[in-house]
């Protein structure tokens, strides 16, 4: 297993009898249910119709339409919407550490995520559901609480 910075890490399982709480039912399921995603371990994007892989270039077009499709205007890069984002959970009063966790803005927030709360982040998603991109007079777009 790759571990973050810290190189391969070796894991050892061990079978329980109470599947419920098994480690490597719970794996074998995941592990059958990432077969069919994917084949490629070092794939993260695939064109969904003809299942060919994107390239780095093919993936930031494909980021574009997606932020499109939502409505916002594409003179906003993708770090702008993640500094608005984090900027509008500051102002929910999200703590420090629930923004890093879920902006993935710092490295203690990676081990955190690794090794305990395995990255949840229900309620930072909860807040920015709550928020409305409201287009403005001028037509400038603006994140909305």
């Amino acid at each position: 297993l790759l571990k973050g910075k810290r190189g391969r890490v070796e894991v050892t399982l061990k079978v329980v009898e109470n599947k419920a709480v098994c480690s490597i039912t719970r794996f074998q399921a995941w592990n059958e249910k990432r077969k069919i995603k994917t084949t490629d371990k070092d794939l993260l994007w695939k064109n969904s119709e003809n299942k060919t892989a994107l390239t780095p270039e093919e993936c930031s077009k494909e980021i574009h339409i997606v932020i499109s499709n939502a409505g916002i205007d594409k003179k906003f890069s993708v770090t702008t919407i993640r500094k608005v984002a984090i900027s509008a959970m500051q102002n929910k009063d999200k703590t420090k550490i629930q923004i890093d966790r879920w902006s993935r803005h710092s490295e203690s927030a990676d081990t955190v995520r690794e090794n305990y709360d395995e990255n949840n982040n229900d309620s930072i998603r909860k807040a920015l559901s709550e928020c409305v991109w409201t287009r403005e007079e001028g037509g400038m777009s603006k994140l909305r609480e």
